[in-house]
């Protein structure tokens, strides 16, 4: 009979062979959807029928996967601060207006946190248009103009026409802010919405795009394929479980 120490290593290298064919396979961020991608035939905003959902609040409401989302989104913050030669002044959180998700509101504090940028909430729904911008008074420059002359890069959750964002880029416009770049965790957005948003001065970058997403659905005409793909979650999942008994 094999030793703890023995079934130990044993299962952590099994583990280590199994994530490594999963990352190889669908990559990291694929991996997120694992717990937030949901099959059902449903309207999504602007009238297209769709057979799969993201909800990103089932996503991180997980310790480990919040981590790695705040992570992933704070990397790519970064990044992009590099390539145009320096951090943004703020980092943008869309409060949503109660229907659908919280989003990555949620993440605020800690990709704030993680990249050392302060972070502002855009709330659409106040009916002035610099109470739109809530900011301490350390850092707001007027009272009405509250982001005059500062750049902004928003980071939301998932994005189907495009409106929420583009609403939020105006709000930060309307207070003398400029938004530079948008992080969405997944994008429906046609190529249209993408122009136009592009056409406000904006760049847009989704960590998860809708093909990849979809690979993940269980719909009819794709149920042995995603069937295949969470077997390779419930594995990793299972060495897991049992790393932690030892």
């Amino acid at each position: 009979m094999k030793s703890i120490e023995e079934r130990k290593k044993a299962t952590e290298e099994v583990t280590k062979a199994v994530e490594e064919e999963a990352m190889e396979r669908y990559g990291e961020l694929v991996l997120t959807l694992k717990n937030g991608i949901g099959s059902s035939l449903h309207l999504l905003k602007g009238g297209r029928e769709e057979l799969f959902f993201v909800d990103f609040d089932c996503i991180v409401e997980d310790p480990s996967t919040c981590k790695e989302i705040a992570e992933w989104f704070s990397n790519k913050v970064l990044q992009i601060a590099e390539s145009r030669g320096g951090k943004p002044d703020f980092l943008g959180f869309i409060e949503k207006d109660g229907i659908g998700t919280v989003g990555a509101i949620r993440l605020s504090g800690f990709i704030s946190s993680l990249t050392e940028i302060p972070n502002i909430l855009i709330r659409h729904n106040r009916e002035l248009p610099y109470a739109r911008i809530k900011i301490s008074k350390k850092y707001q420059v007027e009272e009405e103009r509250r982001l005059e002359g500062k750049s902004v890069l928003i980071i939301s959750d998932v994005s189907t026409t495009g409106a929420e964002l583009m609403d939020a880029v105006k709000d930060v416009q309307d207070n003398g802010g400029n938004v530079t770049d948008a992080i969405l965790y997944f994008s429906r957005c046609s190529i249209e919405t993408k122009k136009k948003i592009q056409n406000m001065g904006v760049t847009l970058e989704a960590l998860i795009t809708e093909p990849q997403a979809r690979e993940f659905a269980w719909y009819p005409g794709n149920k042995e394929k995603a069937s295949s793909i969470r077997d390779v979650f419930s594995t990793v999942d299972r060495y897991r479980r049992e790393e932690k008994t030892f």
